[in-house]
């Protein structure tokens, strides 16, 4: 177990290991979805739609995996974490709510959208793990 990035490569430095993968995720996550709506050329101004859900889903997705750790062990005022399911679940209806009002269809969502989630979600599982 790599709890900080320190330990990891031996070095003193007590930045957590779980917020730099998060932060790499959430960085893939944006390049890649920036990438399919570029070739997909759904919206005129890409980059922006594209800083808006960034902030949006992220945000959604960080509230959704706390409440749905909170649902796991209900302790009143008590932080155990986060779940990975609920930032999937939120963060993803999130986009898929913002993408609707945008234009974009939701099967175009999808298909611009997978990559990107399952890049992310695999990077922020390493982060889980390490």
């Amino acid at each position: 177990m790599f709890p900080t990035i320190g330990h990891l490569i031996h070095l003193r430095l007590p930045i957590p290991t779980l917020g730099v993968f998060v932060a790499l995720a959430f960085s893939a996550a944006y390049y890649t979805f920036l990438l399919e709506l570029k070739r997909r050329q759904v919206v005129d101004h890409p980059k922006r739609l594209m800083d808006k859900m960034l902030i949006v889903c992220g945000i959604m997705g960080l509230i959704g995996a706390a409440f749905f750790s909170s649902l796991e062990q209900p302790q009143l005022f008590a932080y155990n974490g986060l779940n990975y399911y609920g930032a999937l679940i939120v963060g993803s209806t999130t986009y898929f709510i913002i993408a609707a009002r945008h234009g974009i269809r939701f099967a175009t969502a999808a298909d611009i959208g997978s990559p990107g989630m399952m890049l992310a979600y695999g990077i922020g599982r390493l982060g889980c793990h390490l």
